[in-house]
């Protein structure tokens, strides 16, 4: 026979096959978008909704069933074993939004008032704090498991109160379903789950946390750091901490515990941990104690050395003879000024001399290039003129020899017609009139050629003139163009050794750049290393910040105690004053008693009298007044005991009442200094703590100005090596074009513009090098006033760590006064509790010893026992004390958070001073760098100028040759 949970169950999981096969569109979701249409109604909304769900609504045991009512529909709850009946009337109009609705948000955000418009922030500004509240929320709770159950059926339904007002009779809030309630904890299966948690293992937790978070519980004998396994790590962890076998269960990676057995575990765990928090705590406080006692050795030597010469120089400040001294001293110094000062006008007159000369030599070496380059121009124009007429000669030769060669082919001609006719063929008379003309034609050409050649004889005869004359010319040019090829060799060694030096020169500077690029990067890290460093400084102070708030909290809570214990020790005293004016009139009752007592005295004394006149009645007489005398020795030894602890007891009351006057003064004086001193040092953490913040924001503002200083010097580390790229590349593609020119040029130049270029090179050399003597001067300038500007803000630095370090030693002085004090107060309250508590007994049994003989004294020693218990409350004195002690750890805490922060502070104020240095010495290179690189470029202008000068000369040279 199968159950009904089981049947349930089923059902449930039916329903969820099916809905997980379905469209995920929820009955609120539709509701939503069947109201976004304008015509939208009730009815169009049931019919929307039974055609989604038609498949629920066929079966029988589905998730939605029709109803007999209009508007209604019925939806299965708790596994489809409960039916809920939901009318529809009106769920379209109230669904639907109003147009008011969506622009009061924007109207409410646009309001004067800020308590308003911070209510209706944008979406946008709150999802931050919304997203932060909710993962805040999500760590801190815990899984719960929360099952709504209906006392009746008709709660809950919207239709309820009219139901109610048709069937008042038949209907009670306090009236509750059994069977619908034993109904609904059936089918949502709470008994079962209730005995499964019971009797299962719900709780669990993975073998390595297990390890390491209940490892500190195990014993210290149980060798457990060395086993890799980690099950049998547990099982003997488990072992070692006695815990119960049926209470655990051990699985493949983690281990199964019983409700309740992983909170005794917590338990355990805190303890532990209490235990060894508090020892390391008082082995923290030991070895600052001993180290505080070490500083304040060594300053009291110091202190007791500057005092000791304070007192020599007091008592030798106003002798005459120290006087003298003074004087001569400021006089040698400022002799010694003076002395520095002429030594110093004597070199700036010798530099300014030497300036001089050099400016005058550079002028005259300036005057020397305009004359050689006049010169040279002069020069090159006579050249120009020269060539121009040695290529008319050469275009004049050439017109001759080319009529030379006809003259020639015409004799030529000539001769061969005359040997065609001698040799011809004279058959015909056609043939023998030919020849005869031929004939006189020839001896006219031949007449005409004699003719023509006597005219030329003068042409020729200029023509080898010109040829002598283009000989001794070439025989000229070609000694001209050796000794110009000699020149040029030796001009090529010298810019060939230029060019190798200014490739050295670049190399060297693309070496600079590349360790100035890998200083870069490492700067660049240790950059962001210190803002890493600085925003967990930040995070450390502003939780800092939020555990002092916490402590002033406390302190507030504390300072309110203090008064209730205020108020309660007026009312003690009150109560005091009270029993003081009992004690006074108890004592007057006991006078009264003793005056009582001395009455029977005579009284005895009377009877005595009168049992001695009695004495001659008899013996019976005689017996009663011995029993009668002895009785009264009695009663007077009684009176006299009596009257001696009574004494005693008036006594004590007055000491009791003394001490505690005196405890309450002293408790009182404690709470005054220890407020005053938890005043001082909130204020002495408050001053801490704003300079600290003072000094983190200049740390901030350095670091950040330094990340902009190594921003701007990167930028122009990329363009120095961008420039030098670009360099090197001109370099590579320009070397065979410029080996080329060279060769051309070393071949065609002459030895003036060897010498001319020598001259310019010297000159050129004379003054980069004392522009180069003007920028070391510059560089080192700015060095010594860097170096200046760095001692001096190294010496700022210093003297505030030194007041930091004053004060950080004047609150542990103050803290360790604070201490001893306490400790002095706690010593002094465990002995009045001592004498307190010896007291109490002395009276507790004064008080058995009187209760038998004086009802009025039974009553003084309660009021007194009551006065003595209620004088001091226990409990709110533990109290205070464990908020005192809590208060001291906190402090220590504070303190050493403080120090760490401090030496942090420190170790940052290195780094940066580190930062600084490595900027200034990479500035300082990236100049030299600059410099060099300016330099390689205004070489390589240089030899680009000469290149042009030998293109142009080689140019012309070989338009010379080709003249010639």
């Amino acid at each position: 026979m199968q159950s009904p949970y089981s049947s349930s169950l089923y059902q449930n999981r039916s329903s969820s096959h099916d809905l997980r096969n379905s469209d995920q569109k929820g009955l609120l979701w539709m509701l939503d978008e069947e109201a976004m249409f304008p015509g939208a109604s009730d009815d169009s909304f049931m019919e929307r909704l039974y055609i989604h769900f038609s498949d629920e609504v066929s079966k029988s045991s589905g998730l939605m069933r029709r109803s007999s009512e209009e508007h209604t529909f019925i939806l299965n709850h708790m596994r489809s074993t409960y039916g809920v009946k939901y009318h529809t009337v009106g769920w379209i109009k109230n669904c639907r939004e109003h147009p008011i609705i969506r622009m009061a948000g924007a109207t409410l955000q646009e309001s004067q008032k800020k308590s308003i418009s911070s209510l209706f922030v944008n979406s946008a500004g709150s999802l931050p704090n919304t997203m932060d509240g909710l993962i805040d929320s999500i760590r801190r709770t815990n899984l719960h498991f929360v099952h709504c159950i209906t006392p009746h059926a008709l709660a809950g339904l919207s239709t309820g109160g009219l139901e109610r007002a048709q069937n008042p009779r038949s209907y009670s809030e306090d009236l509750i379903d059994v069977p619908l309630l034993r109904k609904q904890i059936k089918s949502l299966a709470l008994l079962q789950a209730l005995r499964i948690h019971k009797f299962g293992f719900p709780e669990s937790i993975l073998f390595t946390e297990f390890k390491n978070r209940f490892g500190v519980i195990a014993p210290a004998e149980s060798n457990l750091e060395n086993e890799e396994n980690e099950q049998k790590v547990v099982e003997e962890m488990l072992k070692h901490m006695d815990v119960d076998g049926t209470s655990f269960r051990i699985g493949l990676s983690q281990i199964f515990f019983r409700p309740g057995c992983l909170i005794q575990l917590e338990d355990q765990r805190d303890d532990k941990l209490t235990s060894t928090v508090v020892k390391f705590q008082a082995h923290i406080r030991g070895y600052l104690a001993r180290k505080n006692f070490k500083t304040r050795q060594v300053q009291n030597v110091a202190i007791r050395c500057i005092q000791r010469n304070i007192r020599k120089y007091q008592g030798i400040r106003n002798w005459p003879w120290w006087k003298l001294i003074e004087v001569e001293e400021l006089r040698a110094r400022l002799v010694r000024v003076e002395q520095e000062r002429n030594n110093l006008k004597l070199n700036c007159d010798k530099l300014e001399a030497r300036m001089s000369e050099l400016t005058t030599d550079l002028s005259e070496e300036h005057d020397t290039a305009t004359n050689v380059t006049e010169m040279l121009e002069a020069e090159t124009a006579e050249r120009l003129r020269l060539e121009k007429e040695l290529k008319d000669l050469k275009a004049s030769h050439q017109n001759l020899k080319r009529k030379a060669e006809q003259l020639d082919m015409e004799v030529i001609e000539s001769r061969m017609m005359r040997s065609s006719f001698i040799d011809g063929d004279t058959s015909t008379e056609e043939e023998e009139i030919k020849p005869a003309q031929m004939l006189r034609k020839q001896n006219k050409r031949t007449g005409q050629l004699s003719q023509k050649r006597t005219n030329f004889i003068p042409y020729i005869n200029t023509n080898t003139i010109l040829e002598e004359r283009s000989e001794l010319a070439k025989t000229k040019l070609k000694q001209e163009h050796e000794e110009e090829l000699e020149n040029l060799a030796s001009a090529k060694k010298a810019v060939e050794r230029k060019l190798a030096e200014a490739l050295e020169e670049v190399e060297e500077q693309r070496r600079q750049a590349v360790s100035m690029k890998r200083k870069s990067v490492k700067l660049n890290g240790e950059t962001q290393d210190i803002r890493r460093h600085l925003e967990t400084q930040q995070s450390r102070n502003s939780d800092l910040e939020k555990k002092q708030r916490k402590f002033d909290t406390e302190l507030h809570k504390f300072q309110s105690e203090a008064s209730t214990e205020r108020i309660a020790k007026e009312r003690m005293q009150r109560e005091k004053d009270q029993m003081q004016s009992e004690i006074n009139r108890l004592l007057a009752e006991l006078e009264e008693v003793q005056s009582e007592v001395k009455f029977k005295e005579d009284r005895i004394e009377q009877q005595k009298e009168e049992l001695e006149e009695m004495s001659s009645h008899g013996n019976k007489e005689v017996v009663e007044i011995t029993t009668m005398k002895r009785q009264k020795r009695e009663l007077e030894a009684k009176i006299e005991d009596l009257e001696e602890e009574l004494d005693d007891q008036a006594g004590q009351i007055q000491q009791l009442t003394q001490t505690k006057l005196r405890l309450e003064m002293q408790l009182e004086k404690g709470k005054q200094s220890l407020q005053k001193d938890l005043d001082a040092k909130d204020q002495e953490m408050e001053d801490v703590r704003i300079s600290a913040q003072n000094k983190v924001k200049q740390l901030e503002l350095q670091v950040e100005e330094e990340y902009r200083d190594r921003q701007t010097a990167q930028r122009e580390k990329r363009d120095l090596e961008r420039q030098l790229a670009e360099l090197r590349d001109q370099r590579v593609d320009g070397d065979k074009e410029t080996e080329k020119r060279l060769r051309r040029d070393l071949k065609r130049t002459k030895a003036l513009l060897y010498d001319t270029q020598t001259t310019l090179e010297k000159q050129q050399a004379g003054a980069p090098s004392h522009l180069k003597l003007k920028s070391l001067r510059n560089d080192l300038e700015d060095a010594q006033l860097s170096t200046a500007a760095a001692v001096k803000a190294r010496q700022t630095v210093e003297n505030e760590l030194l007041e930091v370090q004053a004060k950080v030693e004047e609150l542990s002085r103050g803290k360790m006064e604070t201490e001893d004090k306490l400790s002095h107060a706690n010593r002094d309250k465990s002995d009045l509790e001592s004498q307190l508590e010896d007291n109490e007994e002395e009276i507790n049994d004064l008080m058995k010893k009187y209760k038998a003989s004086i009802n009025q004294n039974l009553e003084l020693s309660s009021r007194a026992e009551f006065m003595t218990n209620t004088m001091i409350e226990k409990n709110k004195l533990d109290r205070l004390e464990s908020r005192v002690k809590e208060l001291e750890s906190r402090l220590d805490l504070e303190q050493t958070q403080k120090q760490r922060l401090e030496g942090q502070i420190e170790r940052l104020k290195d780094s940066q001073e580190d930062a600084v240095s490595d900027r200034e010495s990479h500035i300082v290179k990236e100049q030299r760098a600059l410099e060099s690189v300016r330099k390689s470029q205004r070489e390589v202008r240089e030899l680009r100028e000469e290149m042009v000068e030998l293109q142009r000369k080689e140019a012309d040279v070989s338009r010379k040759k080709e003249e010639l």
